[in-house]
């Protein structure tokens, strides 16, 4: 699908390329403007981020902002090549863009839901996650490439931080070894929904049990359980 395009230019100085009709500018505007992901205040200057699930860059943009050489992760092409061109057009040099899903090795579906109108062409889930859910039936799957962050790390070198949102294959990666060995970690939680993949929708019990003998972990959010962030540093 083709999209009409919009340039922002936020408040903090950054700029975007957005595609109209979208969640483009609001998921850039959260994630870089409004630190949805508690990245704002880390030291990065100089040091090594994966972005996992980056989707436009609004996460990349702000680790580049701060400093930070980032390594941007990315199945869906269309959003991949926004990433590139947000970064050359906010001059940031130290971006690479690895065009695969995050998760176990061997290849992944792809799934693209609809959402009622043409977010469902930027957003997409990892295997089965969204098609249990009331109006979220996939209009297109595909199978893409998936890569470990063994693989990554093996690849980029260890990283400082790391965003992880990508919709069903965190659970994968945080449960690797190496995540252990990980600084910082910030990523978006879920509460378990009827219907839902479990595989997707980990909560915080859950992302204590993965993370919590080797990093102190955070959360924000609704005191419900409805969706938040999450923040784990290493002890």
């Amino acid at each position: 699908m083709s999209y009409a395009e919009t340039e922002h230019t936020l408040p903090n100085g950054l700029k975007f390329i957005t595609r109209d009709g979208t969640s483009d500018y609001n998921s850039a505007n959260a994630c870089s403007q409004e630190d949805e992901y508690h990245l704002r205040d880390l030291d990065l200057d100089g040091k090594t981020c994966f972005d996992i699930g980056a989707h436009i860059g609004g996460v990349t943009m702000l680790m580049a902002l701060k400093g930070a050489r980032v390594i941007a992760v990315e199945p869906v092409p269309d959003n991949a090549d926004l990433i590139r061109r947000n970064a050359l057009l906010n001059g940031f040099e130290f971006i690479h863009v690895v065009e695969k899903a995050a998760g176990a090795p061997g290849g992944i579906e792809l799934a693209y839901g609809w959402h009622g109108d043409e977010n469902a062409d930027v957003h997409t889930w990892i295997g089965n996650t969204g098609l249990g859910l009331d109006g979220y039936p996939a209009h297109h799957i595909t199978t893409v490439e998936t890569v470990t962050l063994q693989e990554l790390v093996d690849e980029y070198g260890l990283p400082y931080a790391v965003k992880i949102d990508c919709e069903g294959g965190e659970w994968d990666l945080l449960a690797e070894p190496i995540a252990a060995e990980v600084e910082v970690w910030s990523g978006e939680h879920h509460p378990l929904q009827p219907g839902a993949s479990k595989e997707y929708l980990k909560g915080r019990a859950e992302i204590s049990e993965l993370l919590g003998a080797t990093h102190v972990v955070s959360f924000t959010g609704p005191a419900d359980g409805s969706a938040g962030a999450f923040l784990a540093t290493k002890l």
